[in-house]
């Protein structure tokens, strides 16, 4: 398995929370992504496997352009 995602909420202040919730537990974020219809952060469980926690964006994105799914940028919270 390369990795699971998780929703984790449905606005970037939940995303945010969850990225303050692990950096102050010592978890280390790997990376964050904007995917256009929804953001998330990654990070690796023990064995090496990506989690990915997401919260979706305003889902006209992708029904009004269903090309936006297949996007990627890095996000910053």
């Amino acid at each position: 398995m390369y990795h699971f995602a998780l929703k984790a909420g449905d606005s970037l202040d939940e995303l945010r929370a969850w990225n303050a919730h692990l950096e102050s537990r010592g978890a280390r974020v790997r990376g964050q992504s904007d995917h256009r219809v929804s953001q998330s952060l990654h990070l690796r469980d023990p064995d090496g496997i990506e989690i990915e926690l997401y919260g979706d964006a305003d889902p006209a994105i992708w029904r009004d352009n269903p090309a936006a799914v297949a996007t990627i940028a890095p996000l910053k919270l």
